[in-house]
């Protein structure tokens, strides 16, 4: 009897034993783990990979079902995941869900958003045309397309990174133009402006007394871009060297204009002087000679397509300024200052005819 009673409890502490270490194994089963993964997208998309460290097969789904541009695929214990191309302006998310004997890991998915961009918006030409070049940011590998509202005169091609714009020369006061560049469903308007400033103006100024002084002047392209000389009823019959940026006329002081004929207060002989350009200050009185001291004149242009440039200070000359006018003086071969020549104050130019 005894021994019958010893059999029937180890077949039970038996029973009790398997039974734990089944509920055991179901548990160990269970576990899972990310080990690797890569799942962040350019626009460009691709595929990418979630490996997972599972003791059983994994399943794995998209949670938001109407999200088509990411797709999953299960070979054991990686999940492989798919992107289509972001052709939007903003970057998006989804979730990709590992389901595993009732555990669920949930892994984000991240696609950035197609960048298609420019360096500017604005592209502007003198009236003697050229090229022009902006940078062209597109991180998809697709070539977006080139529209122009008039090809008349204006042009485009591609390069690297870079739209090139080519314009004709123009004898017109201002045109304008509209480049479209269209990427899928983006695009991206840029205008172009060309105005011509070559051509006759009136020029008014006060000299150094104060006495208003009314002429005429021309206003001459260099054959450097950006760069013209003013000249004809100037003192001396100088002509002045003016750059041209970004719809704005400046005159630099310190430019050398020419050699003029002095007869010496001291030896009554004539003798060769170089004549520079400066700036002058409200009480005329103070110059400087210094190349970076400029006097600028912001172009308008009316309804009518009449020019005005009226010089102010530019903002150069901040411990003796503002500078409000230009002045000739005048300097030995050997560099020894002779003094004052003329004076050019509160210069104002309206053209009368530019361009045709």
């Amino acid at each position: 009897m005894k021994v019958k009673f010893a059999s029937f409890l180890w077949l039970c502490l038996f029973f009790l034993i398997t039974a734990c270490s089944d509920e055991n194994e179901e548990a160990a089963g269970a576990a899972i783990s990310i080990v690797e993964s890569s799942v962040d997208f350019t626009a460009v998309g691709g595929t990418g990979v979630i490996k997972t460290n599972a003791t059983k097969e994994i399943n794995a789904s998209v949670e938001q079902t109407d999200q088509t541009w990411c797709t999953v695929s299960v070979a054991y214990n990686t999940v492989t995941v798919t992107t289509l191309m972001n052709t939007g302006i903003e970057g998006r998310t989804a979730l990709v869900k590992i389901f595993v004997d009732g555990i669920t890991l949930s892994v984000p998915v991240t696609q950035q958003a197609a960048i298609f961009a420019v360096s500017s918006f604005d592209i502007k030409f003198e009236g003697r045309g050229g090229r022009q070049a902006i940078a062209v940011k597109n991180t998809l590998p697709q070539a977006y397309i080139i529209g122009l509202e008039n090809t008349e005169w204006l042009r485009c091609e591609t390069k690297e990174d870079s739209l090139i714009v080519y314009a004709s020369a123009s004898n017109v006061v201002r045109r304008t133009n509209k480049v479209r560049l269209t990427l899928y469903e983006r695009e991206l308007e840029l205008t172009v402006e060309q105005v011509s400033i070559a051509g006759n103006y009136a020029i008014t100024y006060e000299d150094y007394d104060g006495n208003p002084v009314l002429g005429r002047v021309t206003l001459t392209a260099d054959e450097k871009e950006g760069t013209y000389f003013l000249s004809g009823d100037l003192p001396r019959d100088i002509s002045i060297l003016c750059t041209y940026r970004d719809n704005t006329l400046i005159i630099n002081a310190g430019q050398y204009l020419k050699n003029v004929e002095h007869i010496s207060a001291i030896t009554g002989e004539i003798e060769t002087l170089m004549l520079y350009l400066s700036g002058t200050n409200s009480e005329r009185e103070i110059l400087t000679f210094w190349d970076q001291v400029t006097y600028v004149a912001p172009l308008v242009i009316d309804e009518n397509y009449v020019i005005t440039f009226k010089f102010v200070d530019g903002g150069t000359w901040t411990d003796v300024g503002p500078v409000n006018g230009i002045s000739t003086g005048g300097f030995g071969l050997e560099g020894f200052y002779y003094g004052r020549f003329d004076s050019l104050i509160n210069i104002t130019l309206v053209s009368v005819s530019v361009g045709g």
